[in-house]
This record gives C-alpha cells, sequence and structure tokens, in this order.
C-alpha cells in the first residue's frame, strides 16, 4: 500500500492500480501534517515520499519507521533535513 498525501488530500493506491498522482498545494507548506498522519496510519508504510520545494521548516518533525525520500521539485536544495534523503527533480 503507498500513500500519497498533499496537505489534507490523501490518495491511497494499492499494489496493482495505476498511478494517478493529483497533488493539490498552494504554499503554506507545514512538513508536520504528513509525518503526523503517517504515526497514525494503522496500516504498515514502506516508504514515505514527500514531493515538495523543500521551502519550509523542518522543526519538530519526528521520524517516522518508515524510510523517507524527500523529493525536490524546485531547485537544488543545499540544506540538510533531519532525517531521509533529499533526491532533486526537474519538475
Amino acid at each position: 500500500t503507498t500513500l500519497f498525501r498533499s496537505k489534507a488530500h490523501p490518495q491511497r493506491i494499492d499494489e496493482g492500480d495505476p498511478v494517478d498522482l493529483t497533488p493539490k498545494g498552494g504554499g503554506g507548506t507545514s512538513f508536520a501534517p504528513v509525518f503526523d498522519y503517517v504515526a497514525e496510519f494503522e496500516e504498515e508504510i514502506c516508504a514515505v515520499l514527500y514531493f515538495t520545494d523543500m521551502c519550509a521548516t523542518f522543526t519538530g518533525l519526528q521520524e517516522p519507521a518508515a524510510p523517507t525520500i524527500w523529493i525536490n521539485t524546485y531547485h537544488k536544495f543545499e540544506g540538510t533535513v533531519p532525517f531521509g534523503v533529499v533526491i532533486d527533480i526537474d519538475a
């Protein structure tokens, strides 16, 4: 099971489902709600894929049990993340 979450718009993708991501956004990023949601999710999560422009604070984040991949969609991120790895993509 994969869960794609953008702000308050979760998308669940199960094995064999076609992948049709429909992200919603528009500024005011807070990373915390996604990780709070992951912590409360009742099924096992194999990874957290976070598509972001990296323009937010990492303060107070709790590392999930699953590995985290930060997928940077905006520019080369030169900071550090408190956990996980950052992958830059052209979006």
